[in-house]
This record gives structure tokens, sequence and C-alpha cells, in this order.
């Protein structure tokens, strides 16, 4: 992928986030790692933190010395384990997990660093997605007998796609609004399913069982997601576009609205991240349009992008608690 695809080639190794997990060794622990600006290749890991009773581990203001010294590997969850032993196995020595990596209990440096995730992950080598898994508890390496194996048959003369039982496309990471964000800006992605696992870049998706073969199930499976990521070609400035492309401000705020039609429909454990969650997205269509971004709209288009309606199985909810600063006009403020 990074030597023959040129939408997905990384030609020069990038800043490292401000903190990383040094993944060790067989013989040495992992530990929290203080960059400096210093440039490596690093592995994302896209996963469910789960409801209160299964919250992975974190760094708060009180773990963050003994992190730098050490994380012990009897703390971390199963997830975390497999990310960091895939991380070896590849040879890389940096890893970056969200609740390791930020100070959870710091509102500034959560301020600061979720300000900047889409860059953490459009500048990793590869996303990990821990697709199947509920929470860190649970594997993300899936343990799947190789002795059995589905695969995908067209059935006639209609060109019909017999689909498989084990995409999950309602899969617990999927459903999750942060990670919407994280499947678009990172370069390659590697799902985890229960079943098998998927490869995801920006020119080709590809999986064990052969299904992505074939074309008329891509759209399907990865929607406006796929596309948006495919339109692409710069891993490093991805509104750059050619005549291929989006091309002109109206198709780009076609795109847009479809990109909120597909996620406001996502999970969020904290209401007040609706936006957040998809700041670094709408950055990158900020320095495109050359206009104002205003709480999920755009100055520009504003009496379009306030013709929006909730979806009429949808709860209407106004958010509450100290971060319900949304402007009842946008389609964030529910």
């Amino acid at each position: 992928c990074n030597s023959l695809h040129r939408s997905c080639n990384i030609l020069t190794k990038p800043q490292l986030p401000t903190r990383v997990i040094d993944v060790g060794t067989e013989a040495t622990s992992p530990r929290l790692f203080e960059s400096s600006g210093k440039r490596a290749n690093y592995i994302t890991l896209s996963h469910c933190w789960g409801n209160t009773e299964h919250q992975p581990v974190q760094t708060t203001t009180q773990t963050l010395l003994q992190h730098y010294k050490e994380i012990s590997w009897e703390a971390l969850g199963q997830t975390f384990r497999d990310a960091i032993l895939i991380t070896r196995e590849l040879g890389l020595q940096f890893l970056w997990i969200d609740s390791l990596c930020i100070i959870q209990d710091s509102g500034s440096d959560w301020e600061t660093e979720s300000a900047g995730m889409a860059e953490v992950y459009l500048n990793s080598l590869m996303t990990l997605a821990a697709t199947a898994s509920l929470n860190s508890s649970g594997r993300a390496i899936p343990e799947v007998a190789d002795t059995f194996v589905r695969k995908p048959v067209r059935h006639g003369h209609d060109n019909i796609c017999m689909k498989r039982g084990g995409i999950e496309t309602g899969a617990p990471l999927l459903s999750r609004a942060w990670v919407y964000q994280e499947t678009v800006m990172s370069p390659r992605t590697v799902h985890f399913h229960s079943e098998e696992l998927i490869w995801e870049c920006r020119e080709d998706v590809s999986c064990e069982c052969g299904y992505f073969k074939f074309p008329e199930v891509h759209e399907e499976i990865y929607g406006m997601a796929r596309h948006v990521t495919n339109t692409w070609k710069s891993p490093f400035a991805m509104l750059q576009f050619d005549n291929k492309g989006l091309g002109s401000a109206e198709n780009m705020l076609d795109e847009w609205y479809r990109i909120i039609d597909a996620y406001s429909g996502l999970k969020l454990t904290h209401d007040g991240d609706r936006l957040p969650a998809l700041a670094g997205l709408a950055c990158r269509f900020a320095e495109a349009l050359d206009t104002s971004y205003l709480a999920g709209l755009w100055l520009s288009d504003l009496w379009k992008g306030l013709l929006w309606r909730r979806n009429s199985d949808v709860t209407c909810r106004r958010l509450s608690g100290p971060k319900a600063t949304i402007p009842t006009w946008s389609w964030a403020s529910i």
C-alpha cells in the first residue's frame, strides 16, 4: 500500500503526537513517552470505551508520572494488549491510544489534544480498529477457526451478490461518533471483525473472504465515509482536489451535508462532544471553502444549512449540562 498506492504513500516520517506509548519489547514494559517534536512512524488504535463498569485504563494527573516509567501490563485490557503486540510485530515502536495519551482529568490537556485528534489519525501509518469489541476488555484479534470459511457467491444472471453473515455494519465501534472522523482521516485501517480482518485504505478495501472484490458492495458497507476518503487524493492535504475530485464549493457543501446525515445518527458517551468529534474534518472543509464555520453549518450556505430536520424515528432531546452551548438552530443541538 505504502509503495504502490499514490494516494496512500507517506513520503516523510510525521511528527509524533504530544504523547505516545513506547510499546517496549517482550523483556521491557510499555510506557508513556513525551515526543518533544520527535519524528517517527506510529500506529493509532480506534476502540470503544465501554460503559462505566468497563472503562479502559487511563492516564490522569495521578498516574501520569507512573505511566512515564511503566504502564502495568496487568492493568491493560485485552484490546490494548493486542494493539501493543501487533505494533511490536510490525516492527514499530510507538502506538497512540486516546485514554492513555491524553490526561483524562485535565480539562486543558483534553481540550488541546482533542482539537488535534484528527491530525493524529491523519498522520499515523495505520489505525487498528477493534470493530467488534464493546470495550477494552474484548479481544481485538478475533479467534477464528480456519477450517470453515464463508465465501460470497453471485447467483443467476441478475448480478446479485449474496451477502455473507460476517460483515458487521452494526458492529459496536462503527456506531460511535468519534470513530467516524477517525475512519475518514486515517490513511489505512485494519478492522478486526469477529470473523475476519478487513483492510481499508484510500485506494482499496479488502477482506479475507473476498467479499469486497464485488464492487457493488463497497458503497453499501462503507457509505459516505468511503466515498469521501476515496475522493481525497493527498494524505496530508485532504481537501486539495483534482478535476476528478469534489471540485466546486457547491459539490463540497453537498458532501458535507451527506457526511452530517451519516454522522448525526451515531452515538456519543458525552452529548457535548457532538461538534468536537467532527472538528478535524470541519477544519479541512473550512480551509477549502474559505467561509466561517457556525456550529456545524457554513456561513456561505447558511440558508440551506438551516433547512435540516430530525429523522422521524429519532427522539428529539435538547442537550443539557455545562456543555449545552450549541445554538438551537444547529442540527447538533439535539
